[in-house]
């Protein structure tokens, strides 16, 4: 009987171990389950912080650019200080340059086109309602619109019609928006 209660305690002690062997394997196989889970966590968090790093990387460096590009401006005097009074005469005196025979520039409200802390692009639109000889009044005007000396602006949309469609020999309409593009400095000051 000796080596039949052996033989039982010897299986007992196999039996034992292997199920020891196995809480083992789950344990360690449960450990490696969660380390790969707060790995890819980590990794995640790491991809997100690197994002958010390349975006405000890029965001500075446009603002960088976009002052740089300011101070260029201003340097090569682009960004004089022209009231709605000066733009209106400065279209009065292009139309007399250019010897058209009418021109009315309405003012329609303003929009800001992009916001920056510090200086900020507003577009003004105007329409401006040219009487002209011929079509090529029209191409002169928008050149002289485009010259480097001139605010910048855009031409959105232009339309021309004859005047009068009775008579071929009358003056042509032109019918434009323009966006006037003028950076707003601070309050009450363009």
């Amino acid at each position: 009987m000796n080596s039949a209660r052996r033989n039982k305690l010897l299986w007992l002690a196999l039996l034992l171990l292997f199920l020891a062997a196995g809480v083992l394997v789950f344990l360690s196989w449960n450990n490696k389950r969660q380390a790969e889970a707060t790995r890819d966590q980590a990794q995640q968090r790491y991809q997100e912080l690197v994002r958010q790093q390349g975006d405000s990387e890029n965001s500075a460096a446009a603002y960088r650019e976009a002052l740089s590009a300011w101070q260029n401006w201003q340097g090569q005097g682009l960004l004089r200080e022209r009231g709605e009074a000066q733009w209106q005469q400065e279209l009065r005196q292009g139309q007399q340059r250019l010897r058209l025979p009418g021109l009315v520039a309405e003012r329609l409200p303003p929009r800001e086109t992009e916001k920056l802390s510090g200086p900020r692009w507003q577009a003004v639109p105007m329409r401006l309602q040219l009487q002209l000889l011929h079509e090529e009044d029209l191409l002169r005007f928008i050149a002289w619109l485009q010259q480097p000396e001139q605010p910048p602006s855009q031409l959105r949309r232009c339309s021309l019609a004859p005047a009068d469609a009775t008579n071929a020999n009358s003056l042509l309409l032109a019918d434009c928006e323009l966006h006037w593009q003028r950076i707003q400095l601070d309050k009450g000051k363009t």
